[in-house]
């Protein structure tokens, strides 16, 4: 027979505990009930001054920079000519949108980011310095050690080519290349030339793109009034006009450091595989 419970009586312990399950378990999982607290509200946050909240919603929303429906349809107007896949358009405007997204980012926390790069930029100037003196050791034990002398008589008649420690010179010109790039994207120069800020990199990544689809590095002036025209000028500013402004004016001297940070790249990138060491 059950017990009737008087409603002075005290419930019992096990009913506070499984109450006390309950909350954690809204608090673990707000949505097992159908329903979310919601993500913002109009409370004040604690340790927050007032003054830096309008500074924080700006740089929240470059953060998060995309173009509007209206700023794409013009960038694919500038575009269009090159006949390409759909996939290569969309290829395209997705990288546009990351490289604004990084060059605000880039901007924005650059005290931070400068710091962790000196850091990183020293050991991986360490690194470089190590594996190039491993690799002059090994130069030298292949050219003389013993066991890598004159080729045997069998050698002489297959015609077969020694390469002594052969596979382990090409594992540290690998870590050679990796540590030369890190070192010049870390450092922000390109041999002792002048430094790439944040705006420089993301005009290249927008010429890298306009390059990829087909197009030429090519202005040409008005005329009359001798302003920069044409395809490029036309593709540039509607690409960098929402994000920073940029005018066409300014190309000539963007795709000069452009041309002169390829040229330099390409001339280290041979000097790496091509093996401009000193064993």
């Amino acid at each position: 027979m059950p017990i009737k419970r008087n409603e002075d009586t005290p419930a019992p312990a096990s009913a506070d505990v499984n109450a006390k399950d309950a909350r954690e378990a809204d608090v673990a999982d707000p949505t097992r009930h159908g329903s979310m607290p919601p993500l913002v509200t109009d409370e004040p946050k604690a340790g927050l001054p007032p003054e830096l909240q309008p500074f924080l919603e700006a740089a929240a929303s470059l953060i998060t920079f995309a173009y509007t429906e209206e700023q794409l349809m013009e960038i694919a107007k500038t575009i269009q000519h090159f006949h390409a896949k759909p996939e290569a358009y969309e290829k395209a405007l997705w990288k546009l949108h990351n490289s604004a997204g990084s060059f605000f980012l880039e901007t924005l926390n650059r005290p931070g980011l400068k710091q962790e790069a000196k850091w990183r930029l020293n050991h991986w100037t360490k690194v470089d310095k190590l594996v190039d003196a491993l690799m002059r050791e090994f130069f030298w034990l292949a050219r003389n050690e013993r066991s890598n002398g004159p080729p045997s008589p069998s050698e002489v008649k297959t015609g077969a080519v020694r390469k002594p420690y052969n596979e382990e010179l090409s594992t540290l010109m690998k870590i050679s290349a990796m540590a030369k790039s890190r070192v010049v994207n870390l450092g922000g120069r390109i041999d002792d030339g002048p430094k790439l800020t944040p705006k420089a990199k993301y005009h290249s990544k927008v010429l890298d793109v306009w390059t990829q689809l087909g197009g030429k590095l090519k202005l040409s002036r008005h005329p009359r009034t001798k302003k920069i025209k044409g395809p490029l000028a036309r593709y540039f500013s509607a690409v960098t006009q929402p994000v920073h402004g940029g005018s066409p004016e300014t190309l000539p001297d963007i795709i000069e450091r452009h041309l002169a940070d390829k040229a330099a790249l390409e001339k280290w990138g041979l000097d790496v595989f091509l093996g401009d060491f000193q064993p």
